[in-house]
């Protein structure tokens, strides 16, 4: 399509006649992904972008179309946003700000042109987010007054959707919340593989209910139940 031709029509004995002919795409009857993502880490804009051309059943893009095309999640557990719905122009639909929210794993994108069969992504992996959040993850348990519990916290080191981001090595630092008292041991340990555990901790105070926070730079702190 685009492309101009010349057919010659060769009469014997007679003048030979010639034509300029310039073939049109078609009307457009399906969608192909023609730039696959790149770059998916949870709750950051893919660092390269999508896009789909919507083409005839030659496979020539039709560059008259328009339509609107939605992109939405076909596999995969998460939220996708940023701009999901892009008008074509001269028959490609570029996407700029896509992304996935949710759990790192396997995804698929499908994409949607009006009136047209949709065209789906190439299979990518959303990786773990920045460092957002922690959770305790073992609750402590076996409180005796100047006795190490017997069962110990610990706390993961997570992203915005509750991904365990394995390459934290944070120090996280444990003091009381509630309840009248000190706590010893070791209250400062470094996270391996996003998980800060705690091997020694003791309460010394008044017998009653007490609740442990945990905070970590740069995320939001965790009380223990």
């Amino acid at each position: 399509a685009g492309t101009s031709y010349t057919v010659t029509f060769t009469v014997t004995g007679l003048t030979v006649i010639t034509q300029s002919i310039t073939p049109t795409a078609g009307t457009a009857t399906a969608s192909a992904v023609t730039t696959q993502h790149s770059g998916a880490v949870n709750v950051v804009a893919f660092t390269g972008q999508l896009s789909v051309t919507l083409q005839a059943a030659s496979g020539n893009t039709v560059t008259t179309s328009t339509v609107n095309v939605v992109a939405t999640i076909a596999s995969g557990t998460g939220t996708l946003s940023g701009t999901t719905t892009v008008a074509a122009v001269a028959g490609v639909a570029t996407f700029t700000n896509l992304v996935i929210t949710g759990t790192t794993g396997n995804f698929t994108l499908t994409f949607t042109p009006t009136r047209l069969t949709a065209a789906t992504s190439t299979a990518f992996a959303l990786t773990v987010g920045a460092a957002n959040k922690s959770a305790v993850t073992t609750q402590p348990s076996g409180a005796v007054y100047g006795v190490a519990f017997t069962g110990q916290p610990s706390v993961t080191i997570q992203d915005a959707s509750g991904n365990t981001v394995t390459t934290s090595t944070g120090n996280v630092v444990a003091t009381i919340a509630s309840g009248t008292g000190t706590l010893s041991g070791t209250t400062r340990v470094a996270a391996v593989a996003g998980v800060a555990t705690f091997t020694n901790l003791l309460i010394a105070g008044n017998s009653g209910n007490f609740t442990l926070t945990s905070a970590h730079t740069g995320c939001t702190s965790v009380t223990s139940i």
